[in-house]
């Protein structure tokens, strides 16, 4: 008897671990949740009101588990492994490359997104709308991206770069790098530096605190009035323009003519250098 040669192809697919690329009908302005508990996620944005799902992973039955359901005003797409894990995530049995899945998405540019991962890194380009990515481990990177960013990690950096967004982030144990952000900022690390460059902040304002970890800014086009403070470390600006400076031990002021807002900068134990 002959097998058709489609259904040899997909076979042969699945046994190596990867499922045929899924495709579901989402409008631009959609809503998307993807939870995944253990591999990266990578969302990128194209042209068309349709997501297409891709699984991979070295174990068969840990990518057939992969789920796609319809919720209120979007899509839901989820990776469970095998048992419940506390706080409505799941975790697998036995070596942990073994059930590892990773998903790539390609989803409608202007879309809201809900990213949750337990454990893994998660990449997003090219969106516009609202992109929110929380991760437990893993690293977190957004890139052009038009709109509002939120991002969360417990261990793990997070990286933005192009973006005409407004931003939102904090870390527990990791650095946050930014480069080429036109929003407000609002960063919180627990242990890690803040490095951020070519800003604006739209007139929202800068706001970062820091526990222990060093907190380096240029400016960009951003002005307005900087207050800097750091309980156990120094503070050094040189930025252009700047006037009305007042320097105290662990206190630095200064106004840059051009815009009112805030360029707040606070940190228990680190340095501050601000450009």
């Amino acid at each position: 008897m002959r097998i058709p040669f489609l259904a040899l192809a997909f076979a042969a697919t699945l046994a190596a671990g990867t499922a045929p690329p899924r495709l579901e009908a989402l409008p631009m302005g959609g809503n998307l949740w993807v939870k995944q508990a253990d591999g990266r996620v990578e969302v990128e944005g194209w042209d068309r009101p349709e997501v297409e799902v891709v699984a991979e992973g070295s174990d068969p039955e840990a990518v057939a588990r992969l789920r796609v359901e319809r919720k209120s005003g979007g899509l839901l797409i989820e990776v469970p492994h095998r048992r419940p894990f506390p706080f409505g995530f799941v975790v697998g049995h036995g070596r942990r490359d073994r059930h590892t899945v990773h998903l790539r998405l390609r989803v409608p540019r202007r879309l809201n997104l809900d990213v949750r991962s337990v454990d893994g890194p998660v990449t997003v380009r090219n969106l516009e709308g609202y992109a929110g990515v929380r991760t437990v481990d893993g690293h977190i990177t957004v890139e052009s991206v038009a709109g509002e960013v939120h991002a969360r990690a417990v261990d793990g950096r997070i990286t933005c770069r192009d973006l005409r967004a407004r931003v939102k982030a904090g870390t527990v144990d990791g650095s946050i790098t930014l480069e080429r952000v036109e929003g407000g900022l609002d960063l919180t690390t627990v242990d890690g530096s803040v490095r951020a460059e070519d800003l604006d902040g739209w007139g929202e304002g800068l706001k970062v605190r820091t526990v222990d970890g060093n907190v380096h800014l240029r400016l960009g086009r951003a002005k307005g009035l900087i207050d800097a403070r750091s309980q156990g470390g120094t503070i050094r600006a040189d930025v252009p323009g700047m006037t009305g400076t007042e320097t105290g031990k662990h206190r630095f002021s200064a106004t840059v003519p051009g815009r009112d807002q805030a360029i707040r900068v606070r940190t228990v134990d680190g340095n501050v250098e601000i450009k």
